[in-house]
């Protein structure tokens, strides 16, 4: 992270442990940044990971709201606004 002081600094792991990003992303990240690219099936494996985290904690909550706005809009259009869902 730019913004960081050396004193303050963290390591990546510590970043990512942070926001709860699963280990085995930082571990591929960390080898193919400074060692080899990893094996294919750690690869995959790490993607899978990282999708349910983005499932988690990001597009769960997007749903959630998207089609809490749909309610929303519905109800408008109920009450008169019938244009705003055709």
């Amino acid at each position: 992270d730019a913004q960081q002081t050396r004193r303050r600094a963290q390591s990546v792991a510590q970043l990512a442990a942070g926001a709860g990003l699963p280990r085995c992303v930082v571990d591929v990240r960390h080898e193919a940044t400074h060692n080899e690219l990893p094996s294919a099936a750690s690869l995959e494996e790490a993607a899978r990971q990282a999708l349910c985290w983005l499932a988690e904690r990001y597009w769960d909550g997007q749903l959630a709201a998207l089609r809490g706005a749909g309610g929303r809009l519905r109800a408008a259009a109920r009450r008169g606004g019938a244009a705003l869902i055709e």
